[in-house]
């Protein structure tokens, strides 16, 4: 059930990177047919940056609308793909520094015989609360 739990919140940061990713495509496909449409020529590097499959739109100079806007399409789906495969990595990332702070460090805390551990305890417990909030 926990790794079930797990998988669940690293596939949806994942799904929202991959979002951002194709938008990102679709809004850079956009400016590309504003730009060819005036004869003007945009700047490579935010190109490259925000949208590295986009190099494929190379091979598009020649092609018409409809096969611009295919070609478009695939290099959404490539630029989506390499965003989730970040933003997976980045929920992998999360989730182990999450639970490395709360369950690792915590139990230690709990049964300490310091003083104010108590409240330190109840500060992690709203911590656990939150972390469950956000990840599920």
């Amino acid at each position: 059930m926990i790794a079930l739990q797990r998988l669940c919140s690293r596939a949806k940061c994942g799904l929202g990177f991959g979002l951002a990713g194709f938008i990102v495509a679709v809004v850079l496909c956009a400016y590309t047919f504003y730009l060819t449409s005036h004869q003007r020529v945009g700047n490579e590097l935010v190109f490259l940056v925000l949208c590295p499959p986009s190099i494929g739109a190379l091979a598009l100079d020649n092609a018409g609308v409809i096969k611009g806007l295919v070609g478009w399409l695939w290099i959404a789906v490539a630029n989506s793909a390499l965003y989730a495969a970040a933003g997976f990595g980045c929920g992998v990332i999360w989730e182990n520094f999450v639970e490395r702070m709360l369950h690792f460090r915590a139990p230690k805390l709990k049964h300490s015989n310091a003083p104010g551990s108590g409240q330190v305890w109840k500060l992690v417990a709203r911590l656990s609360r939150w972390q469950e909030i956000i990840i599920y």
